[in-house]
């Protein structure tokens, strides 16, 4: 039976300090007006000469005191932990989007001559360890200046990106198109012999 003030902790600390006739330590928590209060607890008995406890002596120290400021730290650090979490993300995210942006031209959405610089040593590397043919294909637009001075370089940007659109359809995965000026495209296709023939032939 559990009286009022009194935990299941306390009670069973009296029996087992009852019960072995040797002092006894535990923890023991009370929750009082919707808080929790935590007590350290010390229980000695004392025993007559035939050996039997007569009397339980013991004392109580508050932890709550202690332990509230530990709750508020650990709660405060796993804030923060979340925090530096979510920023190191956000600006993960943020590289990352600004080192595509850095390597696509703004117009037409294709690689620009930066990753053109970085791509082509690696790939060539690439085809020499695996034997692999990497074929270098690069065109331009006919009469492109003459286009843009007629119609305007809105409709020369117009132009360009519908071009570098109608491109990307037919190209695969190991295709990469790139634009390296105004009228000039560039596009590297990882083939066989024969195949690199016949790229350049539908291109």
């Amino acid at each position: 039976m559990r009286g009022p003030g009194y935990s299941i902790e306390l009670l069973s600390g009296y029996y087992d300090c009852l019960m072995s006739k040797s002092p006894i330590e535990f923890e023991q928590r009370v929750l009082h007006d919707n808080k929790e209060f935590v007590f350290r607890t010390f229980l000695v008995p004392i025993l007559n000469e035939q050996n039997e406890v007569t009397h339980i002596w013991g004392t109580a120290h508050n932890l709550t005191d202690f332990l509230d400021p530990q709750r508020e730290l650990l709660a405060l650090n796993q804030l923060l932990d979340a925090k530096v979490q979510e920023r190191t993300a956000q600006l993960n995210q943020a590289m990352a989007k600004l080192e595509k942006l850095s390597i696509t031209d703004e117009l037409t959405q294709l690689s620009n001559r930066r990753y053109f610089d970085q791509a082509l040593k690696k790939e060539v590397r690439r085809a020499q360890r695996a034997s692999h043919v990497l074929a270098l294909i690069y065109f331009d637009i006919d009469h492109f200046k003459d286009f843009n001075d007629t119609y305007g370089h809105s409709a020369g940007d117009k132009c360009l990106q519908r071009i570098a659109k109608v491109l990307s359809k037919h190209a695969s995965r190991a295709d990469d198109l790139l634009k390296l000026a105004d009228d000039a495209l560039y596009r590297r296709k990882k083939c066989g012999r024969n195949a690199s023939v016949l790229a350049d032939g539908r291109v």
